[in-house]
């Protein structure tokens, strides 16, 4: 039960107690906008069980085209990315940036693509057991950065998730 994330062992030998988790039901196919006059979006993480897990990437071009490879080019130019921080309870970060061109192809005619591997929250942050039982809730900032700080960018990015 305790692998399973059901319940939280503290302490050692006979002085352990156990902690039932509370288990959220799942929310599915929940969406954020990132724009240039919004690039950031925080999720509180409550326990172990919690997690963000971004399914669907939508790019709305902020110009006109008719070809994809107009916004193709354009999205390529921008070397867009997201980067996802954690903060702990107790003062610890993790950090991930996310390149949104290795998830997207421009050959699509629309610029809307599934995720064949979602990104998972904290897990494709974290490679170890972190953050511990005792750092929750843990603070989850995405921000979408360019290249070039200052670019504007050409697209408002939607990210469809699900949550729990």
């Amino acid at each position: 039960m305790v692998e399973n994330k059901l319940i939280s062992k503290h302490g050692i030998g006979a002085g352990t107690n156990y902690v039932v988790e509370p288990i959220n039901p799942i929310r599915k196919d929940l969406m954020f906008e990132l724009t240039n006059n919004n690039r950031t979006k925080e999720f509180l993480l409550i326990n172990r069980n919690s997690f963000i897990e971004i399914k669907r990437i939508i790019l709305t071009p902020l110009f006109q085209w008719t070809h994809p490879s107009e916004w193709g080019t354009r999205f390529g130019n921008q070397h867009l990315m997201i980067k996802v921080t954690g903060y702990t309870k107790n003062g610890g970060t993790f950090s991930c940036p996310f390149a949104l061109g290795h998830y997207l192809r421009s050959d699509s005619y629309y610029p809307v693509f599934t995720l064949h591997q979602p990104i998972q929250i904290p897990g494709d942050i974290v490679m170890h057991d972190f953050p511990d039982p005792s750092e929750y809730p843990v603070r989850i900032e995405v921000v979408l950065s360019a290249h070039m700080p200052e670019t504007v960018i050409d697209f408002n990015i939607m990210l469809v998730y699900d949550e729990r």
